[in-house]
C-alpha cells in the first residue's frame, strides 16, 4: 500500500468512525488518535496483529450490534482486503466468527460469501480468550523451527519464558502458531564464554501469547538501548540437555547478575549440548541427501530427518526446566470433561468431598517457584458445577486441538494457596477469566459467613 492509497484507507477508516460517533454515540478515542498518528494501514495491521486480543472499540461495537463499522469487518467486506496477507485476514475472519458475525467477504471472481459462524453464549469481554474457529479439512499441523542466538539470550529466555524476533523475521513471527516446537540453536557468538559450539541446548512449546515489547530484554540490547527484537511469543514445557541448570539459582534477572555467576550458568547450560556437526551426521546417516542443519538467519523450518534425529537419535534425554502448568501464581486452566468420561455427577461429588489436601509443601523451588496442585480434583469442582462461573453464570465451550470438547473456566482457590489453602472442595469455585480477574484485584470479594 503506497501514501496515496493509505490516505485513502485511513479516510475510509475515519469516515467509518464518524458514523460509530454519529448513529451509536461511540467514540473510538484510542482509534482515531492511532489514525493520526500513524495511519490507517499501520493501525489496521497493529489491531489485526496474530494472538493479540480483541481490542475495548471490538467490544463497544459487539455491545452495539454494530460489528459492520469494526476494522475486522470493514476490511473484508471491502476491496480494501487485498492490501493484507492471509495471516491479518484470517484474525479478522475469526474474530467475527466468534462473535456470531456473518461476514460478507469480496474475493477476486467469486460472488460475496457468506461465512455462518456460532454466537458466544455470554458478552465477550477483556480478558477472555476466544478459540479461533477451526476449518473445515484443514486440521492443525505441529510444525518445527530452529531459533537461533548466543547461549546467554536462551538463560533469559527460560527466566522470561519467552522469545522473540526482529524486524526482518516478523513475517515468520506471524507464521509461528500455538503448540509449533522450536528448537534451541545455541551460536558460536558469546559475550560471555569462550568460543562456544554451534549446538542444540533445548527446545521448547510456543504458547498462545505474541505481543510486540517496547522492553530491553536480551544482553545486546540493553548495552545498545535498542529494542532490536521486539517480536514476542510465549515459551512453554521447556527442555534441556543440561542435567545442572535446575540446581542453580537462576532467580536474578540475567542483567543484573555479576560476571561470575553468568559465567557458571553459560559454561552449565552448555555441558552437555549436542554437536551441530553430530546432528548433521546421524542425519545424513540415515538420509543421504539430507541438506545441512539450516543455520542461517534468526529462525527456520527444519525438516522431519532432522526432527527425528534430535529427539530420537541416540538414545537423547531431555529435563524438563519449566512448564506451562501452575508456575509462580498462575491459577488459571482451560478444563474440560473428557477425563471424567461418563461420570455421573453423584460419583464425581462423592470423589470430591472426600478429597483431602496432603500434607506436603505447596509450592516447589525450580527456576521458579511452582505450585503443586491436584488437577483431577479442580476438574471435579468445574464438573459438578457444569463448568459454569458460580459468580456470573458464564459458560463457554469450544473444541480443542484433539477434537473433544473444552470449557474456558478457571477453578480458583479461596484461601490462597500461598497462604495455605489446598484443594478441598469447600475451598475451590468456579470462576470464568473475568470474574476470576476482578477477584484477584479485589473488585470482588468473597463473604465467608
Amino acid at each position: 500500500m503506497d501514501s496515496n492509497q493509505d490516505t485513502a484507507f485511513t479516510r475510509f477508516l475515519r469516515e467509518a468512525a464518524e458514523r460509530a460517533q454519529s448513529e451509536i454515540k461511540y467514540t473510538p478515542t484510542y482509534f482515531l488518535d492511532s489514525l493520526g498518528a500513524e495511519g490507517g494501514y499501520a493501525t489496521a495491521n497493529k489491531l489485526l496483529l496474530p494472538g493479540k486480543p480483541p481490542s475495548t472499540g471490538f467490544v463497544k461495537l459487539w455491545e452495539h450490534r454494530r460489528l459492520d463499522l469494526s476494522v475486522e469487518a470493514l476490511i473484508l467486506e471491502s476491496e480494501w482486503w487485498s492490501y493484507f496477507n492471509e495471516d491479518t485476514l484470517e484474525v479478522a475472519r475469526s474474530r467475527l466468527a466468534s462473535v456470531g458475525y456473518k461476514v460478507r467477504e469480496r474475493q477476486p471472481g467469486r460472488e460475496l460469501v457468506k461465512r455462518e459462524a456460532t454466537r458466544l453464549s455470554a458478552p465477550l469481554m477483556d480478558g477472555v480468550t476466544v478459540a479461533p474457529t477451526r476449518v473445515a479439512n484443514k486440521p492443525s499441523v505441529q510444525r518445527f523451527w530452529r531459533i537461533s542466538g548466543p547461549p546467554e539470550n536462551f538463560l533469559v529466555a527460560i527466566q522470561r519464558g519467552a522469545w522473540a524476533l526482529n524486524e526482518s523475521n516478523r513475517g515468520m513471527w506471524g507464521k509461528i502458531k500455538e503448540g509449533d516446537t522450536v528448537i534451541f540453536h545455541s551460536t558460536r557468538s558469546s559475550a560471555v564464554v569462550k568460543n562456544p559450539p554451534s549446538s542444540i541446548l533445548g527446545f521448547a512449546t510456543v504458547g498462545a501469547r505474541k505481543a510486540e515489547k517496547n522492553e530491553f530484554w536480551w544482553p545486546t540490547e540493553i548495552s545498545d538501548q535498542v529494542n532490536h527484537w521486539p517480536y514476542t511469543f510465549d515459551l512453554s514445557n521447556i527442555c534441556l540437555t543440561s542435567t545442572g541448570i535446575s540446581s542453580l539459582d537462576l532467580s536474578p534477572p540475567y542483567f543484573l547478575a555479576d560476571a561470575a555467576h553468568k559465567y557458571a550458568w553459560v559454561s552449565t547450560l552448555l555441558e552437555n549440548a549436542i554437536p551441530i556437526s553430530s546432528i548433521e551426521r546421524e542425519a545424513k546417516a540415515k538420509t543421504a541427501a539430507v541438506p545441512n542443519f539450516p543455520l542461517n538467519g534468526s529462525i527456520a523450518p527444519i525438516n522431519e530427518t532432522y526432527r527425528q534425529v534430535i529427539f530420537l537419535g541416540n538414545g537423547r534425554s531431555w529435563e524438563l526446566i519449566k512448564s506451562s502448568v501452575a508456575v509462580d501464581d498462575l491459577e488459571a486452566s482451560l478444563l474440560g470433561d473428557e477425563d471424567l468420561g461418563e461420570s455421573n455427577w453423584g460419583d464425581v461429588y462423592a470423589q470430591a468431598a472426600s478429597y483431602t489436601n496432603p500434607i506436603s509443601p505447596s509450592h516447589e523451588k525450580r527456576l521458579t517457584k511452582v505450585r503443586i496442585e491436584n488437577a483431577i480434583q479442580k476438574l471435579r469442582v468445574a464438573f459438578l458445577e457444569d463448568f459454569t462461573c458460580q459468580v456470573c453464570g458464564y459458560s463457554q465451550s469450544y473444541i480443542g486441538k484433539s477434537g473433544r470438547l473444552r470449557w474456558i473456566i478457571h477453578v480458583d482457590h479461596i484461601h490462597d494457596k500461598a497462604d495455605g489453602g489446598g484443594e478441598e472442595m469447600s475451598n475451590l469455585w468456579v470462576l470464568c477469566p473475568r470474574c476470576h480477574m476482578e477477584k484477584t484485584h479485589g473488585v470482588l470479594t468473597i463473604d465467608r459467613h
